[in-house]
Order: C-alpha cells, then sequence, then structure tokens
C-alpha cells in the first residue's frame, strides 16, 4: 500500500485489520493474477494492495467448510485505486461481508466529510 494516497490506505488498513480481526483469510487479484492466495499474513496482503490501479479481496472463513472441504467464501472487495474515499468500488452483498465492510465504511465516510 505504499503507492496509495492516505485516505485510500486508512480505508484499505481498517478492512484488512477487521478481516484478520475475524480470522478470515485473503486472496488477493491485482488485476492480472491471483498474486496471493488464501492467506492470513495481512502485512503480505496489504503490500499487494495498490500495485496496480485494482485489486480484488476474496475473504474465506476457515472456520467455515464449503461442500468441497475448503474454506467457505465470505465474499469480495473490488477496490479502484485513484478514487480517494471512493477506493470501495463494488463488493459481495452479504451480511458477513456487510458487517466486515462497516468499520472502513466508517473510515470512509469521516475522511469523505473532511475532504
Amino acid at each position: 500500500m505504499q503507492f496509495l494516497p492516505d485516505d485510500e490506505r486508512k480505508i484499505i488498513s481498517r478492512l484488512l485489520d477487521d478481516a484478520a480481526s475475524a480470522g478470515f483469510i485473503v486472496s488477493v487479484f491485482d488485476g492480472e493474477e491471483w498474486a496471493l492466495t488464501a492467506s492470513s499474513d495481512f502485512p503480505a496482503v496489504a503490500a499487494l494492495v495498490g500495485a496496480t490501479d485494482e485489486t480484488t479481496l476474496r475473504f474465506r472463513d476457515p472456520e467455515i467448510m464449503n461442500e468441497r472441504g475448503k474454506p467457505a467464501l465470505v465474499g469480495f472487495v473490488y477496490l479502484v485505486h485513484g478514487n480517494g474515499c471512493d477506493v470501495i468500488s463494488d463488493y459481495s452483498d452479504t451480511p458477513a461481508l456487510s458487517a466486515l465492510l462497516a468499520g472502513a465504511s466508517g473510515v470512509a465516510e469521516r475522511l469523505a466529510v473532511l475532504a
């Protein structure tokens, strides 16, 4: 996230902190490839976010297994870098992901008011 503006870094940091607290694992798609899959190494995830103009984060819950015996998908968050407080461009509309996004959305709203 070293190349991102402060507002985006704060929003994404909150999202990743909340995901780590929830015990989720994350895969990172950098717009070209899955640069990291099923990782709980959040510093490594953060290092990949913002490497390109867009990032997709796919969150899974390792406490819940799907029918194939893999951690259940919680949802995805699509980030478009350069959009400032609107860096979160799209996401899965699921209860678990909405709960995960609550903190980051609050940060984005506070930053938008200050802008």
